[in-house]
């Protein structure tokens, strides 16, 4: 699915959080979104998914506003990955990962099935951990669980809000590995915060830079490095 914003503001309590943003990410392609704590990166996340809606400017998803999609729909349509996993404590492994497919009417013996399948594509045997509960996960089973179940029901939109940044320098590289095997496999047109340069160099097909509600860069990751943006060059330099 492709995304677009055409000139978006977005305000909270009088205050821009994004303001006249205007971009597109094709179908198939995965947006590092970086900037400082306050950019508006969450906040464009949740634009995508309606968690908000605009006050000015269009959020389109397949060209349909957001405005106009059923929000549970679209929602159904949009997997989300958080920081911390996000997974429900009082629910096995198996119950965090089937959860969506259950909501939207699978049999139980599909849910299984693709609870078997997403479990040993994300590197995790599924007669060991597929009855375990998230405490008796580490960190990154805890997000390899997460990203199985943001894929459950095979979303044409995934959306990722710091998914690494908990873990160990380690662990986040097999991660980041993960994650780029993921995409290939699956394709989804995906949304990637990250306060990491190297790690949106890395897994983006294209990096944008949000610097007080504002796109400042937009290009491909060779493009946006030598893009001369004094911005830009601040963050590669932190990043150094």
């Amino acid at each position: 699915m492709q995304i677009e914003f055409r000139s978006v503001t977005c305000r909270i309590a009088d205050r821009s959080i994004v303001e006249d943003l205007s971009f597109t990410l094709p179908s198939g392609q995965t947006l590092a979104l970086v900037g400082p704590s306050g950019a508006g990166k969450t906040t464009l996340l949740r634009l995508i998914n309606a968690l908000r809606l605009p006050q000015e400017g269009e959020v389109l998803i397949n060209g349909r506003s957001s405005a106009v999609w059923d929000p549970i729909d679209l929602r159904r349509q949009t997997g989300y990955v958080l920081q911390d996993g996000g997974l429900f404590p009082h629910m096995t492994v198996e119950q965090n990962i089937g959860l969506a497919p259950k909501l939207a009417g699978w049999r139980q013996d599909r849910i299984q099935a693709r609870v078997t399948q997403l479990l040993e594509e994300v590197q995790l045997a599924p007669a060991d951990f597929r009855h375990r509960y998230p405490r008796q996960l580490s960190g990154g089973q805890r997000q390899r669980v997460s990203l199985a179940r943001a894929l459950a029901t095979e979303p044409p939109i995934l959306l990722l809000d710091e998914p690494f940044s908990a873990l160990d320098p380690v662990t986040r590289i097999d991660m980041q590995r993960l994650f780029q095997t993921l995409q290939r496999r699956h394709g989804q047109t995906t949304v990637l915060v990250t306060h990491d340069m190297r790690e949106a160099l890395r897994l983006g097909s294209l990096v944008g830079l949000l610097y007080e509600g504002r796109m400042e860069v937009l290009d491909a990751p060779a493009a946006f490095q030598s893009s001369g943006n004094p911005i830009v060059a601040a963050f590669l330099g932190e990043d150094a």
